[in-house]
């Protein structure tokens, strides 16, 4: 099994987001661990629950608590909109329709 680092782009409003990310590999095929359940807690913490019942505390304070966050970000960094997250059906962490979408693998860079 080997890690390959790779860059995930993520545009909004044509500003380009530039995130390290890993996925791991095995016989060349990728394995994605999805996450198939989300608890918002405090502050800007998920703990997700991802296939095979592993469970990890992402903290994505620095997305939208941040200054510099992007207005995207923004329209959900209160607390209690942060709670709005829900997983897709593609195991993607949305907030809105169609407003804020975090691929698996992009969040996993965040694991506290």
């Amino acid at each position: 099994m080997s890690i390959i680092q790779f860059i995930y782009t993520l545009c909004l409003d044509g500003v380009f987001y530039m995130a390290k990310t890993n996925k791991t590999t095995k016989n060349n095929k990728e394995i994605i661990k999805r996450p198939i359940k989300v608890v918002p807690l405090k502050k800007h913490l998920l703990e997700l629950t991802f296939e095979g019942n592993e469970k990890k505390i992402i903290d994505l304070s620095s997305l939208f608590a941040n200054n510099r966050s992007h207005s995207f970000f923004k329209r959900y960094a209160s607390e209690s909109k942060f709670k709005s997250v829900y997983i897709d059906k593609f195991g993607v962490l949305c907030w809105g329709v169609n407003e804020i979408d975090l691929n698996p693998n992009t969040i996993l860079q965040y694991e506290i």
